[in-house]
């Protein structure tokens, strides 16, 4: 049976601090130059309270590394 330590090791999913998480995206981008879009999602069960503080972070602490990047890209075109 399948862990979810096996889907994180294989990248497939995609675990830990906002530092980690920023760096994962961005060595995706490396792999896949047309990423645009990236899925947040909450296995089934999550109780609502963690999932609200999950999106949270991920607002305030990943979300700017990407937009500080695509500003950057657009004004230099």
């Amino acid at each position: 049976m399948p862990h979810l330590e096996g889907a994180v090791d294989a990248g497939t999913y995609l675990c830990g601090p906002p530092e980690l998480i920023v760096e994962q995206i961005k060595s995706l981008e490396v792999e896949y130059p047309g990423l645009e879009r990236v899925v947040v999602s909450q296995p089934v069960g999550v109780p609502e309270s963690v999932i609200v503080d999950q999106l949270a972070w991920f607002v305030r602490d990943v979300m700017p590394e990407f937009t500080r990047s695509r500003q950057t890209a657009l004004s230099a075109d």
